[in-house]
């Protein structure tokens, strides 16, 4: 599947999420949502070692999910091209680290 493809599907879900709980979608809150899956992210990686009885391997797949699709959500209330600038910045971080 193509990024373009899943922000479009993502973003369908997400305007009917957002006007069904009647509150607008900003960057802002947006990035508070990018950092409550972080959150989530770190209770999965600290219980795989402090905790292993709690770690739960499909939901800290799933966490990683939900904390890219928030990036993703972030880009568009940011009128980010996404595509366009994962190419620039892949672009310069094969300037400064060739595989040469």
């Amino acid at each position: 599947m193509e990024l373009g493809e899943v922000q479009e599907r993502l973003m369908k879900i997400v305007k009917i999420r957002v006007n069904s709980k009647g509150y607008e979608l900003s960057a802002e809150q947006s990035f508070i949502h990018l950092v409550e899956e972080m959150g989530e992210v770190a209770r999965q990686i600290s219980h795989k070692t402090m905790r292993p009885e709690k770690f739960d391997e499909n939901n800290l797949k799933e966490e990683i999910v939900d904390m890219l699709f928030e990036c993703i959500v972030m880009a568009e209330t940011c009128d980010m091209d996404l595509c366009k600038e994962i190419k620039n910045k892949l672009s310069k971080l094969e300037e400064r680290f060739p595989s040469n």
